[in-house]
């Protein structure tokens, strides 16, 4: 590519900005970017938003705390932080709950050095592509693409999460067919049925990976008066959580501190408890939400499911025997993912290769 060429071309971007964990697709390079959507914020110090100006806290300019860290720096320090720190994920369920903090996540995307290694392009804005929450809404929306382009972007795309998930599974979106999807994210789980490239069907569940971690550290805290941190709990949901029995039940040693006397404290688990304890509740709540779904669906489309079945993404996917639990209790076929945790942002490469013609749609 000649000098010109690289620095007028124009890249194509992906961004996948979920509760959790931030991806960045470029096209031509595929996933160049992986890290928790996480700011480290020193709350003790703050500094004028308008960069030279040195007015008083009294003068009253807006002002903001001083960023530490972003990504995976900043996730390194989740729950290990001082009381002048704090650590925020400003994205909950895809949908912007800290407007400035999201510009600096976003800024760090474009200009994070495997992401600008990756470009062609040079003076030229990226056209960037958002996977967002199917129940979004316009304001949502706008919020979301004024922080795009506050942080450098140039055209904005919107693509409904569940969607782009359903095309980086390879299901036959676009066909006169139904076909089902449940997409198991950080904070939330979103259902949807899908026809002739549509959603005709959705509903959202607030319930993910986060509430089963949280759900694991209250069990351990009731049970055992043994505390731990998130962190613990997400390897514990790892290593041996379950959804249904597994052919042997598998143990787990964890290394804490007593609730009550604040000593060392030992507790050997296993994975019958924490399914059929622990986690419960919450594969309860998952269960009677999706046949309630079922249940609402047109006959013609659920005659289609019958074939098709439900096809399950995003991380929370990837817990042990879920498939085969929410195929006991629905009756239908269920199948993971090859990969559930990326489907979405695989999706969003897919689209990438129609942005010339979703660019000359926008624009009418």
């Amino acid at each position: 590519m000649s000098i010109m060429s690289k620095l007028f071309c124009r890249d194509d971007i992906g961004i996948d900005l979920g509760a959790a964990n931030m991806r960045v697709w470029i096209s031509g390079e595929g996933l160049v970017l992986e890290e928790p959507s996480a700011v480290a914020l020193d709350i003790t110090h703050e500094e004028v938003k308008e960069q030279g100006q040195q007015e008083s806290k009294d003068s009253g300019k807006p002002r903001e705390h001083r960023v530490l860290a972003i990504g995976a720096a900043a996730g390194d320090m989740l729950g290990k932080t001082p009381g002048s720190i704090v650590v925020i994920q400003p994205m909950k369920g895809g949908v912007i709950c800290d407007y400035d903090i999201t510009k600096k996540l976003l800024r760090y995307c474009f200009s994070h050095e495997k992401v600008k290694k990756a470009r062609k392009g040079g003076f030229r804005r990226p056209r960037v592509v958002f996977a967002v929450p199917s129940g979004i809404t316009e304001v949502e929306k706008r919020a979301l693409e004024d922080a795009a382009q506050s942080a450098g972007a140039g055209d904005v795309f919107l693509i409904e999460a569940p969607m782009s998930a359903a095309i980086g599974a390879g299901l036959p979106v676009s066909e006169p067919e139904g076909c089902m999807l449940m997409d198991i994210g950080a904070s939330e789980t979103e259902m949807v049925v899908i026809s002739l490239a549509g959603i005709v069907h959705s509903n959202v569940l607030r319930v993910g990976g986060n509430e089963m971690n949280s759900a694991i550290m209250t069990y351990l805290r009731d049970k055992y008066s043994l505390v731990i941190g998130e962190r613990e709990a997400e390897d514990i949901k790892i290593k041996i959580g379950t959804a249904c029995r597994p052919e042997k039940e598998l143990e787990y040693e964890i290394k804490g501190i007593d609730a009550t006397e604040g000593r060392k404290l030992v507790v050997k688990i296993d994975s019958k408890e924490i399914r059929e304890e622990a986690l419960a509740g919450l594969l309860g709540q998952l269960e009677d939400t999706l046949r309630g779904f079922i249940t609402r669906i047109e006959p013609e489309l659920a005659a289609d499911l019958v074939e098709n079945g439900i096809v399950l993404t995003g991380g929370g996917a990837l817990l042990r025997g879920l498939g085969k639990y929410i195929a006991a209790a629905t009756g239908l076929p269920v199948r993971v993912a090859n990969d559930p945790a990326h489907a979405t942002i695989e999706g969003c490469g897919v689209v990438i290769g129609e942005l010339e013609y979703l660019s000359k749609a926008k624009r009418r």
